[in-house]
């Protein structure tokens, strides 16, 4: 799909609420054209887009506050992008995203502390993040449901276990390529 195909289905989709792309060749100009026309997205998933930057994602965040699920994968977004979703999409309950290099302990802390009703956090190969990302989430997200840190190899056992341990409601975990049994952080 490129651009000019994307920017008129936006405009003749207002009411437009779930959209998904595996396009690596549209860039931030369609996705400021689908922030200025469907206002109630509540799904955003973009795979392979490389082009996509906080320019466009913090134009989402700025004119689609119904927000639910953000799914990111192989974007140069920054922290930047992470703070306006925080700030402006409080109904944010899942985050997923894939080999996001340029995503910090920063951005995802003040997801955790901004965003009370996150759930799931599919954080894979973002190499940035560490215990500190896994602490906040810890004390700020007890309705958690969902983790997946696969890739993120600064986290540690002992915060692997304090997040098993303070979120009560954890159905699934894929933690860090499974090198410690979730049953050791239960004694």
């Amino acid at each position: 799909m490129k651009d000019i195909t994307l920017c008129k289905i936006a405009h003749l989709s207002p009411n437009l609420q779930y959209l998904k792309l595996g396009a690596p060749i549209i860039t931030d100009i369609s996705l400021r054209a689908v922030a200025h026309s469907c206002i109630n997205l509540r799904h955003l998933k973009l795979n392979y887009n490389k082009n996509i930057t906080d320019v466009s994602i913090i134009k989402i965040a700025q004119n689609c506050p119904y927000l639910e699920y953000l799914g990111l994968w192989e974007s140069n977004i920054t922290n930047a992008s992470l703070k306006q979703i925080a700030q402006l999409c409080s109904k944010l309950h899942t985050l997923r995203l894939i080999y996001c290099p340029k995503i910090t302990d920063k951005g995802i802390c003040v997801i955790a502390s901004a965003c009370p009703n996150m759930q799931k956090y599919k954080l894979e190969d973002c190499e940035e993040i560490t215990d500190i990302s896994v602490k906040k989430i810890a004390q700020s997200n007890p309705n958690l449901k969902y983790l997946n840190f696969v890739g993120c190899h600064l986290i540690s056992d002992e915060s692997i276990c304090n997040i098993v341990q303070s979120c009560p409601k954890l159905e699934s975990s894929i933690l860090r390529d499974a090198t410690l049994p979730i049953y050791l952080c239960l004694h």
